[in-house]
């Protein structure tokens, strides 16, 4: 593995190291009420969101932030979402507001990149 950057951080060389030898990409979030920890990805495909693996929730979610979704926005589907509620995505595209979905956080701009690694069944670790 090489890095072009010669001034790189060292969190990125935490992330490279971990998927390296972990095979767990690292996303850093900012303003997410999502708990931080590694997560399955559900290993059948979505052309528009990363899903995340049992996340769904018995527990009425509420409709609120219900707004565009760019890139990188992570969101989890609200109680007019039916079975799905509670279902928590990361965007691969720009997406407009959805009632069904609230809009809980948002992938660190530097990790942006990251996600065109990420595929189907990946562990994925989210941190603050």
């Amino acid at each position: 593995m090489y890095i072009g950057d010669p001034d790189f951080s060292e969190d990125l060389l935490d992330q490279f190291i971990n998927y390296d030898q972990k095979k767990i990409i690292p996303i850093r979030m900012i303003n997410s009420s999502l708990k931080v920890g590694e997560y399955r990805l559900r290993p059948d495909f979505a052309r528009d969101v990363l899903r995340l693996m049992d996340t769904r929730s018995s527990v009425e979610i509420i409709p609120e932030n219900l707004e565009d979704r760019p890139i990188g926005t992570i969101t989890m589907d609200n109680n007019r979402y039916g079975r799905y509620q509670g279902e928590v995505q990361i965007t691969l595209c720009d997406l407009k507001a959805d009632k069904r979905v609230n809009v809980i956080g948002k992938v660190f701009d530097e990790d942006l990149p990251l996600l065109s690694l990420i595929k189907p069944g990946y562990r994925i670790k989210l941190i603050q």
